[in-house]
């Protein structure tokens, strides 16, 4: 079964709309599947992150591009929600 891609135009490129269920989150890690960029927390320094770009910008196999600040702002949203959730959870 083929999964349909929105796509969005940016000048002359067009870049794979960046989805939720393409990440896999991991105990220290937060992965997007299909570029295999790679995000971890850099312990004590705040909200930073340490990031391994993966194929990020690159033509895939498929075809898709995926833009770089898409990739990170939806992992920076994943992770503030993961980190919601440990800070709701009761003692």
């Amino acid at each position: 079964m083929l999964k349909k891609f929105a796509l969005r135009e940016e000048g002359h490129s067009v870049y794979a709309k960046v989805m939720r269920e393409q990440f896999v989150v991991n105990d220290d890690s937060i992965i997007h599947t299909p570029t295999a960029a790679e995000f971890r927390p850099a312990y004590g320094t705040g909200d930073s992150v340490v990031v391994w770009t993966g194929d990020i910008g690159k033509r895939l196999p498929d075809g898709h591009i995926y833009r770089y600040t898409d990739v990170l702002d939806t992992m920076k949203r994943l992770r503030r929600e993961i980190s919601s959730l440990f800070v709701a959870r009761p003692a």
